[in-house]
C-alpha cells in the first residue's frame, strides 16, 4: 500500500515538475531518502504499538471474561465479580448473558470451517467470549 502511495506521489509530482532532471535530483538526495525511509520506520512503529495495546486490551479482556465464568460457577454475585475484576458490573451481567448460548457456541464451533467471528456475529456474542468457549473445548 505505501508503495502504491509513493509510486502514486512520484507520478504527480513528476507531472507537476516538467524538469526530469530536478525530479531525478530530488530522488536521489540523501535527505529525501532518509524521510521516506524515517517516515516508513515511523508509520511501522506506530502500527506496532496500536497492535500491542490491542493485544494487551484483548488478553485483558479475556482474563475478565475467564474470571467472570469462573466466579459464577462458584456462586459470586454480579457486584461482587464487578468489584474483584475491576470491571462494569454491567460488563460481567452482559457476558453472563452471552455466555448462556455456550451450548449452541460449542456446536457451532464442532462443525469444519468454524469461523469466532462469524460464530460471535451469528448468535451475537462477543468474539472473545467465543474464544474463550474454544479453548475450553480443548
Amino acid at each position: 500500500m505505501l508503495r502504491n502511495l509513493r509510486e502514486e506521489t512520484q507520478k504527480q509530482f513528476k507531472e507537476m515538475i516538467i524538469n526530469e532532471d530536478i525530479v531525478r535530483q530530488i530522488e536521489e538526495d540523501e535527505m529525501f531518502q532518509m524521510g521516506t525511509k524515517q517516515g516508513l520506520e515511523q508509520g511501522l512503529e506506530q502500527g506496532l504499538e496500536k497492535g500491542l495495546e490491542k493485544g494487551l486490551e484483548k488478553g485483558e479482556t479475556k482474563k475478565a471474561i475467564v474470571g467472570i465464568i469462573n466466579m459464577a460457577a462458584k456462586g459470586f454475585g454480579i457486584n461482587m465479580t464487578a468489584e474483584v475484576l475491576e470491571v462494569e458490573p454491567d460488563f460481567v451481567a452482559a457476558i453472563l448473558k452471552e455466555y448462556k448460548k455456550k451450548k449452541e457456541i460449542m456446536a457451532l464451533l464442532k462443525k469444519r470451517g468454524a469461523d469466532v467471528e462469524r460464530i460471535a456475529k451469528k448468535l451475537k456474542v462477543s468474539p472473545i467470549l467465543v474464544e474463550v468457549v474454544k479453548e475450553d473445548m480443548k
